[in-house]
């Protein structure tokens, strides 16, 4: 029989479901507690995992900060560092501690810029507006510049209120560096462009895209006005389609670099020429080219100013010599038959750069140059060969139309005439009427002819020229035609009392009538002067001998006495012109045209003195001797040859001779 506890079983079974929530009260609290100490480790791991990746989020960013040059801080309402990151010192080389509490946003600043930006700063704390990107000059702990990017926002209590400020600064020193030398290269570049001494000109089909003031001014355009306008509508129209074949060759990398010329018409309508090269480039991505272009018109002024000079007379401006050896080449073919050569010398050059001037020298030269071009056909070829010779080139021309061309030539030069003495020349001509003829002997006929008429011609046209020059002198002094012949007669008779020949007495008669023909080169002024003439004045006055052995020093009927005039206005004593000679040093015929020719000046009135008697005359003459004149010369004179002239003519001393 079974042990019956009843006390104890009783009450247990009775009270089975209470146990079970007393089990229950005690098991669920376990397991309550269970489950928190399973949730508390699974948030210990996470807190532990976000302690890592904040480490790891930590470490990156003192990474990134590091090596991007960025660095956080906060300041307070005044400005105050409340905060610095540890990056700062890489960026500034200020520790945070050197930082915090001691130094403001602003104190960094470079002075030019604190103020602008300390206003700036607070403006932004007190308003509570961030601050995005704003560049940054700061001053390094050790005094050099640096740059730094700002950006920041306020920072609010937990009521709202703004209690400070942070931001971040990168810095972009490197970068500032780099865009202050690019910036630095591109004023550099901006100012070539701008005042380059070239046109300079970005073409992309034919438009300009983009160019600078020189371009402008060669085209007389105000700025703007060239934009998208097509640089072709200024090319002139016969350049225009050239140019456009350039500028696509350009484009296309064909003529790189390649110079060419050419014209354009400006806004005011003047031509200019214009030298142009360039290259390919790309522009917005699409080809084009770069031009330069530069205003030559002077140089082409100058390269057709040396062009012409090289082919033509610099004097006459007609054609040279070099010229016409190029054209009779060009011209010695069979096309031009018969081809007919004039030449043409100038008659008594000599005299004329010797009696009037090399200027009036020049006149003759270019008189008979400009009448030779005039009348000659447009095919024809005119040109001065030589000093005073001239040649014509006359193709298809016979020689009667040569002939003719002599005759109207020679007709017309009768009518003109320079320093009033009538110009001659002496004309040759030859033809070519066969191929197999050689050039050069058709010029060599050409020129004998002419050398034939100059031998005939010249001589006579000398002195008639002469004469000619002689009246002009007596035409421009009055008296000068009376002194001449007085002179003249004087000189005549003293050659017979000293029992010359009468080759000499007729020379040393000559002597006296063309003993002042030097004055032609004498202004007339100079030679009407009333008062004393001064050192230029005479200085110009005592050159008239020099002249007048000049003029007849080339002519064989004055040759002999060119030595006579060239000295007498030597005198006894040395104190003459134009050479000083002394006594015998004189030749003796220049001695007795001194006596002489003095001697009928002081008996007719002068500008510079009134005329004397013949007493006056005769003492003053006899005062000089020694002097001015030879002693024995003075007494054969006064002895002999005024007592023979006025026993030939009244009897008695006259009052004018």
């Amino acid at each position: 029989m079974p042990l019956s506890v009843p006390f104890l079983t009783a009450p247990i079974l009775q009270q089975n479901f209470n146990l079970l929530e007393i089990l229950g009260i005690i098991i669920l609290p376990m397991l309550f507690f269970i489950l928190l100490i399973i949730r508390q480790k699974r948030r210990n791991q996470q807190l532990r995992k976000m302690k890592e990746e904040l480490e790891l989020f930590k470490e990156r960013y003192e990474q990134v900060s590091d090596q991007s040059g960025t660095f956080m801080w906060e300041v307070d309402r005044n400005g105050m560092h409340t905060y610095v990151d540890p990056a700062v010192e890489k960026v500034l080389g200020y520790t945070p501690s050197e930082m915090i509490g001691k130094r403001t946003f602003y104190d960094d600043l470079l002075p030019e810029d604190k103020e602008e930006l300390k206003i700036y700063g607070f403006q932004m704390l007190e308003q509570g507006k961030k601050m995005k990107n704003r560049e940054v000059r700061q001053r390094h702990k050790e005094g050099h510049t640096v740059y730094t990017l700002t950006s920041g926002l306020p920072i609010y209590d937990g009521k709202g209120n703004i209690i400070g400020y942070r931001a971040t600064d990168t810095d972009i020193t490197s970068r500032k560096k780099i865009e202050l030398s690019l910036k630095e290269s591109e004023e550099k570049y901006r100012l070539l462009f701008e005042n380059a001494l070239e046109g300079i000109a970005v073409l992309q089909q034919g438009k300009i895209k983009i160019s600078n003031p020189m371009l402008r001014n060669i085209l007389k355009t105000n700025k703007g006005e060239l934009k998208e306008k097509n640089l072709f509508d200024f090319i002139y129209h016969e350049d225009r389609a050239r140019v456009e074949k350039i500028h696509r060759d350009r484009v296309k990398g064909f003529k790189d670099r390649i110079t060419e010329e050419f014209r354009v018409v400006r806004k005011d309508g003047a031509i200019r020429w214009i030298e142009s090269k360039g290259i390919q480039i790309i522009w917005n991505g699409a080809q084009a080219s770069l031009n330069f272009l530069a205003d030559i018109t002077e140089r082409k002024e100058t390269e057709k100013n040396i062009l012409h000079l090289s082919y033509h007379d610099q004097l006459t401006g007609i054609y040279n010599r070099r010229f016409f050896e190029e054209e009779l080449h060009r011209l010695d073919n069979p096309r031009n038959l018969p081809l007919s050569i004039v030449i043409v010398d100038v008659n008594g050059l000599k005299l004329f750069n010797d009696g009037f001037g090399h200027k009036a020298g020049d006149r003759l030269i270019v008189t008979v140059a400009q009448l030779l071009d005039k009348e000659s056909r447009g095919n024809d070829v005119a040109a001065r060969i030589g000093g005073d010779e001239f040649v014509v080139l006359m193709p298809n021309t016979d020689e009667n139309q040569a002939k003719a061309f002599e005759k109207r030539f020679q007709e017309v030069l009768a009518k003109k005439n320079v320093s009033e003495i009538p110009i001659s020349v002496s004309l040759g001509f030859a033809t070519k009427v066969d191929d197999s003829m050689k050039i050069q002997d058709i010029f060599k006929r050409a020129e004998e002819g002419m050398y034939r008429r100059k031998m005939d011609q010249s001589p006579r046209y000398k002195k008639e020229t002469l004469d000619r020059i002689m009246q002009v002198v007596f035409d421009r002094i009055h008296w000068e035609e009376s002194h001449a012949k007085n002179t003249e007669a004087l000189a005549r008779v003293f050659g017979q009392v000293m029992g010359y020949s009468q080759k000499e007495i007729e020379n040393l008669a000559l002597a006296g009538y063309y003993h002042d023909i030097g004055k032609i080169g004498v202004d007339q002024e100079i030679l009407k002067k009333k008062t004393l003439l001064d050192l230029e004045e005479l200085k110009f006055m005592e050159r008239h001998p020099e002249v007048g052995y000049q003029l007849l020093n080339t002519i064989n009927e004055t040759f002999a006495i060119a030595e006579i005039v060239l000295y007498h206005d030597e005198k006894w004593d040395g104190s003459g012109y134009p050479q000083g000679l002394k006594g015998e040093e004189i030749p003796k015929g220049a001695r007795i045209i001194s006596l002489v020719e003095v001697f009928d000046n002081l008996m007719h009135d002068r500008p510079y003195q009134p005329a004397l008697s013949f007493e006056e005359a005769e003492a003053l003459i006899e005062s000089e001797k020694g002097k001015a004149f030879e002693p024995q010369l003075v007494e054969v004179f006064l002895n002999q040859v005024l007592p023979h002239i006025y026993e030939n003519t009244q009897k008695e001393k006259p009052e004018t001779f």
